[in-house]
């Protein structure tokens, strides 16, 4: 659930208040986050579907041109297994008079041997009757999707006081290195009238080669890379469990050694203050991991046995622990209404930090357990802040960030901007001697206001004055604020935009009649703004991809309007990519009178006028996150072989505005989302686009929640859905507020201890809402043991109840135990599983 905010540390892109310098919260990492939610489902849909089509549809093989055909006589059948099979041990729930019983709640222990042996029977399963049968298959996608990337390639530099910082990767190797080059004065005013950053020819300094760290670890994720002001201590955060569990490191940049300072939060949120050793740092409930606590520490200021237990290997284990209870009685198990499930016996999250207690003051406790806490500061780098943030609340609090160490550990010396009020978000942006801020205040989608700083003062919202009025056709997304200019983050009928207001005077007013629109003229694309870690920057940094396009980065000076491409990402391999063999287009369906968005793309020489050709329909819609658009090469690998890939715009995202997720696609509105997603579907049937026996679903996380309810609702629609780290069982999860995320998420889905929202939630969970029928349709379902959003036993309980009610259902399910949410860390070992998965779809649609 919530992908993107969970990855970029707590707050989705909606809810990012804060410009901080250095995060992965910018381009790069965005296409990172692709491919981390999207490239391992991806190939395992063409390998799947491929071999589908090859064994049952004959004459679907003309789509198989060339160099892509794959013979069907390589292709061998497996060998008969055991379809696996979880004991069913009655577990009864009771809430608002309703009785629901829970054959498969025993699952969710995860520390129980029985539930570790089942998932390796599940893995075994979908092995036997995959990895073997289809290993060539795989392997020929596996080395094609490669082959496209190019294997030494490099992020277009930016500019930080005097350095350009970047990273790049190494042939064959997995992770990033980053590194830096220092720059003159005259180096550096080149740059600044748009010279090339291949002219800095300033030795390499390599800040930190992740390959070097993960050697020997199935999975290691460095994230929130920043820092310090006078650029000589790195700080990064390290995940070692794929459940966003971090601990945070210390390097000296001058010594090229690890200082013995680490901090144990579990959380990846940092800053620095300007005195170049005292941090901010955020910490995780140790349970629900939500982020609730804020600690002042200054580096040095323990002596470094202090963290020796910190230093020490992370070990996870999903072995059974010595003091585990014994196994349950046969019969039923009860929880009546008011108690609270027990979460003992290892169900309880596996925390990166174990009894290591935080270092440093604590600043800020977040008390209302809906709410999330994070730090940041602003581009200026003049103040510090505290964001508080509920999905429709923020509060925040800001300081100088020259203060002392002893200042900025009383929060008593904060000033909140304003007092949270339900209802009223905002964000705030420092330019000069006024705060810039982006609100929802009168405005649904969002308005532009601006307030002199007055610290140690509280504003009242109506004592802002107005920049840039309400609009109501266009969503105010995000806020970029520089010396001489703003840039404001759009969305128009589904499409990004980047509007630019000049500031005459330095630090100055902005001038609304001064406005230049950065704008595209493909049907469909996504541009958005990047990182400039300068405040007096002429420049603005964008990227700009489309379904034919690959991701550009471009710096735009906004005093002459001069566009320059810093980098474009190669596509490599055979067939040589050439964007104009691809055709992309916005179509619309309508459901009961509400027009959906849709986004298509295929390939030109693989599609004849008014023939149906094999597509995949990808859905999101929840949070308010948007479904831009974006390029894959690993989707080529579906395209060349005559697939299409489309978009559904569905109303739970906000992209044709605020409306269209709050009210129109969220708590008693939530079945818009998937009968949206239903319409898409028969628009593509009733245009001849695809059929039925043509047609797949694919969702991850909430977008597992979507085409798990439409498998409920229109079975007969779709050929097969693949369901990524599903929410599945929303009733109990949401009933139960030990596990991750349940509290903060009450605005989205609605609280269940309240009848009104347990029915409504009821009529569409997934896991409630499966029947005994004769075939629901092949499926896919994918998840990870570690995951902290969507725990590993929704979908193993989903599918367990499918096997049980629906036996000629022909289900696949893969648990991978060594990963979380977000899977795999290495850039290859991510392709390795998006191919295991494309090889899924061969059985998947296999007609015996």
């Amino acid at each position: 659930r919530k992908i993107v905010q969970r990855i970029w540390g707590g707050q989705s892109n909606r809810q990012r208040t804060v410009t901080v310098k250095l995060s992965n919260n910018n381009t790069g990492e965005k296409e990172e986050l692709y491919k981390k939610v999207l490239i391992y489902s991806s190939v395992v849909f063409i390998v799947l579907t491929c071999s589908f089509y090859l064994l049952d549809f004959p004459q679907a093989r003309v789509y198989l041109r060339s160099s892509s055909t794959i013979s069907s006589s390589k292709i061998m059948s497996s060998t008969k297994t055991p379809v696996p099979r979880a004991a069913i041990k009655p577990f009864k729930i009771e809430k608002h008079g309703d009785v629901r019983i829970d054959n498969y709640y025993w699952l969710r222990e995860r520390k129980n041997p029985e539930v570790v042996e089942y998932l390796k029977q599940e893995n075994a399963y979908i092995a036997n009757e995959l990895e073997t049968p289809y290993k060539d298959l795989k392997q020929t996608l596996f080395e094609e999707m490669k082959g496209r990337i190019k294997k030494d390639d490099s992020s277009p530099p930016y500019i930080y006081d005097n350095y350009i910082y970047y990273r790049r990767f190494e042939k064959d190797k997995e992770y990033a290195i980053h590194c830096r080059k220092t720059l003159s004065s005259e180096q550096r005013a080149s740059l600044e009238q748009g010279a090339s950053f291949d002219s800095i020819s300033s030795p390499e300094e390599v800040l930190l080669d992740v390959n070097i760290l993960a050697e020997g670890k199935p999975f290691y994720n460095v994230a929130g890379i920043n820092v310090s002001p006078n650029n000589q201590i790195l700080g990064f955060a390290v995940d070692q469990s794929g459940r966003n569990l971090f601990r945070i490191y210390f390097k000296d940049l001058k010594t090229g050694k690890l200082l013995p300072d680490v901090l144990c939060g579990d959380s990846a949120d940092f800053e620095w203050a300007n005195d170049n050793k005292t941090v901010l740092y955020g910490m995780k409930n140790k349970t629900t991991l939500r982020e609730e606590k804020i600690y002042v520490y200054t580096l040095g200021s323990l002596p470094a046995e202090s963290f020796a237990a910190a230093h020490e290997p992370v070990a996870f284990s999903e072995e059974s622990s010595d003091d585990e209870e014994g196994e349950e009685e046969e019969g039923e198990e009860e929880e009546k209404e008011g108690e609270k499930s027990s979460t003992e016996g290892g169900d309880k999250p596996l925390s990166n930090t174990a009894d290591i207690p935080p270092v440093g003051t604590l600043l800020y406790e977040e008390k209302d357990e809906t709410f999330v806490v994070s730090v940041g500061k602003t581009l200026d780098e003049k103040y510090l802040q505290i964001h508080s943030s509920y999905t429709d609340t923020d509060e925040v609090r800001y300081i100088s960030a020259d203060s002392p160490a002893s200042v900025l550990s009383d929060i008593s010396k904060w000033t909140i901007f304003f007092p949270r009020e339900r209802k009223i978000e905002y964000s705030i942006e420092s330019g000069g001697t006024r705060f810039f801020i982006r609100s929802n205040y009168l405005a649904q989608n969002f308005r532009l206001l601006e307030h002199p700083i007055t610290p140690g003062q509280s504003t009242t919202k109506e004592s802002w004055k107005e920049v840039i009025p309400h609009r109501p056709d266009v969503l105010f997304e995000g806020l970029q604020v520089f010396a001489n200019f703003v840039a404001m983050k759009e969305k128009q009928n589904a499409l990004p935009q980047i509007r630019v207001l000049l500031r005459p005077e330095t630090n100055g007013p902005i001038s609304t009649a001064q406005q230049d629109l950065v704008s595209q003229n493909e049907p469909v694309y996504d541009v958005d703004t990047g990182i400039i870690a300068d405040y007096n920057s002429p420049w603005i940094r964008f990227s700009y991809q489309s379904m034919t396009t690959p991701p550009s980065i471009y710096d735009y000076h906004v005093a002459t309007k001069t566009k320059i491409l810093r980098k474009q990402n190669e596509v490599l391999g055979e067939p040589k990519f050439i964007s104009s063999d691809y055709q992309t287009d916005r179509l619309y369906a309508d459901n009961n009178g509400t027009k959906i968005p849709i986004s298509i793309v295929w390939k030109k020489s693989c599609r004849t006028e008014n023939s149906p050709m094999p597509v995949l329909l990808y859905g999101y819609g929840s949070y308010g996150y948007s479904m831009d658009v974006w390029f894959s090469s690993v989707h080529l690998s579906l395209l060349n072989r005559g697939f299409a890939f489309a978009i559904a715009h569905i109303r739970g995202g906000e992209d044709l505005g605020r409306y269209w997720y709050d009210p129109e696609g969220k708590l008693l509105n939530k079945m818009n989302t998937f009968t949206d997603f239903v319409a898409c579907g028969d628009f593509l049937v009733e245009k001849k686009i695809t059929t039925p026996s043509q047609l797949h679903a694919m969702g991850g996380s909430a977008g597992g929640l979507l085409v798990g309810a439409v498998y409920n609702l229109r079975p007969d629609l779709f050929r097969g859905i693949i369901a990524q780290v599903p929410f599945v069982d929303v009733v109990t999860t949401m009933l139960d507020d030990s596990i991750p995320l349940t509290t903060q998420e009450y605005d989205e889905w609605g609280n269940p201890n309240l009848a009104e929202f347990y029915n409504y939630m009821k009529a569409y969970s997934p896991y409630d809402n499966v029947r005994e029928r004769g075939n629901y349709g092949d499926l896919l379902v994918l998840t990870g043991f570690h995951d902290s959003q969507v725990q590993y036993w929704e979908p193993a309980k989903w599918v367990a109840k499918l096997r049980e009610l629906s036996p000629e259902t022909r289900v696949l399910f893969k648990t991978d135990l060594e990963v979380g949410h977000g899977g795999a860390s290495g850039r290859f070992k991510r392709l390795d599983m998006e191919a295991r998965v494309a090889g899924l779809r061969g059985w998947t649609w296999r007609r015996e």
